[in-house]
């Protein structure tokens, strides 16, 4: 839901503001971060399960979606935003390289920095890390301000790629996304897990989605 408020959010203020590609990304990243940190708070400040928290913050944000549309797609006509969705470098989709980017970079920060090896030991046991000297709180919003950045880039990637922010997009791919990650080894209870069993997760998703659809499954079956 946060990508596709995003993408409505990006596409209202090139449409209705005027504001050129490049300044609304730029603040539809800093709404998206503000998001989590309201997930964060969720999380730290009323000892919501994160779980929960998210599944709250998707209702109300996707709320938040159609309100501000009126429940309609907003049509994208500037250029740049447009060419994000089907630009190519070296023959491969520009989207692609951004995913790639962001496999590498943050699969890095996760094994090899000081902050990868807190995250674990947080999700581990996080009494257990606090007692070591470790800032849960600190880490905990962190987290939740990336996967924000990270949904507003995914978002607004899409509307891009649709040439519109429509707030109906990625409907039920929340569902897909845990499926993907337990596959690749994460844990519900935390501290386990790594970026390339999350990417071999997603391509068996996808892989059986698409396998479905070649051999004329509908998708009400799917």
């Amino acid at each position: 839901s946060l990508a596709a408020f995003s993408g409505v959010v990006a596409a209202l203020l090139v449409k209705n503001m005027g504001f050129n590609f490049w300044l609304a990304l730029i603040f539809t990243i800093v709404i998206a971060v503000l998001v989590g940190v309201f997930n964060a708070w969720m999380v730290t400040g009323i000892k919501l399960d994160p779980f929960i928290a998210t599944l709250v913050s998707q209702a109300i944000f996707r709320g938040f979606a159609y309100i501000i549309s009126n429940g309609k797609a907003v049509p994208i006509s500037d250029k740049t935003f447009i060419k994000l969705g089907n630009a190519r470098f070296l023959t491969i989709p520009l989207t692609v390289w951004i995913l790639i980017i962001a496999y590498v970079i943050f699969g890095f920060i996760l094994a090899k920095t000081k902050f990868g090896r807190s995250v674990y030991a947080i999700g581990g046991n996080k009494e257990a890390a606090r007692l070591a000297g470790l800032n849960p709180k600190r880490i905990i919003y962190t987290c939740f301000m990336m996967m924000g950045a990270l949904c507003a880039v995914g978002g607004v990637i899409l509307a891009a790629r649709m040439n519109s922010g429509q707030p109906s997009a990625c409907v039920n791919l929340e569902f897909d996304s845990i499926t993907a990650v337990i596959l690749g080894g994460v844990s519900f209870t935390g501290g386990v897990g790594n970026i390339g069993g999350t990417v071999l997760g997603v391509f068996l998703i996808q892989s059986f989605n698409t396998g479905l659809t070649m051999v004329g499954v509908q998708s009400f079956w799917q």
